[in-house]
C-alpha cells in the first residue's frame, strides 16, 4: 500500500545520462513539467529524496509527500499563477520549440497532451482544484480563437527553467 508506514513509496526519474543537456536540476525538471521542481514537488505531491538534487546522478528519487492535508490552500503558486502553469504545459506539448536536427544530444519530451488531460484530472482529484476551475482552463485553450495568458515561453530547446512568478 501506498500509505505503508514500513516502506516509503518512491519513484525515479534519469535523463538517460544525457546530463549535459540541462544547465540546472530545476531546467531538467522544466524541461516536461513546466515547474521548477520545488513547485513541482509541491503540485504533483511529491518530494526529492536528495538534499541537494542533480542531474549529473544516475536517478532522482521521488518520494510520496504523505500529508494528506496538503491541498489546493497550500500550493505555493496562486489562481493566477496555476492558469499561467497549466497554459505553459499546454503550449509548450503543442508548440516545442526547434531542435537542431544535427546535434548529438537532444531533448525529447515525455509530454503530450493525453499526459496533459491527466494532470488536469490530478488537479481536480487529488489537489482539490475545483472542475469549474479546470473547465475555465480547457475553456481557455479550446473556446478562444486568441489566448490572453501570462504563461512565459521559451524557444531554446532545452527549455531552461523561467520560474512561474
Amino acid at each position: 500500500s501506498l500509505k505503508s508506514k514500513s516502506v516509503t513509496p518512491c519513484i525515479q526519474s534519469n535523463c538517460l545520462l544525457n546530463t549535459g543537456l540541462w544547465k540546472s536540476f530545476d531546467d531538467y525538471i522544466f524541461s516536461t513539467s513546466a515547474l521548477g521542481y520545488k513547485e513541482a514537488e509541491a503540485v504533483f505531491r511529491l518530494k526529492v529524496a536528495d538534499e541537494e538534487p542533480s542531474i549529473w546522478g544516475t536517478a532522482t528519487v521521488w518520494e510520496q509527500n504523505c500529508d494528506d492535508d496538503e491541498r489546493i490552500g497550500s500550493l505555493p503558486l496562486s489562481h493566477d499563477e496555476l492558469r499561467a502553469w497549466l497554459h505553459r504545459l499546454f503550449l509548450s506539448n503543442i508548440l516545442p520549440p526547434d531542435r537542431d536536427t544535427n546535434s548529438l544530444i537532444r531533448e525529447e519530451r515525455a509530454s503530450n497532451v493525453n499526459l496533459f488531460l491527466l494532470t488536469l484530472s490530478h488537479c481536480v482529484n487529488h489537489l482539490g482544484m475545483p472542475a469549474h476551475f479546470i473547465s475555465s482552463i480547457l475553456e481557455d485553450l479550446l473556446k478562444k480563437k486568441i489566448l490572453v495568458t501570462k504563461a512565459t515561453l521559451s524557444n531554446d530547446s532545452p527549455a531552461p527553467y523561467l520560474g512561474s512568478k
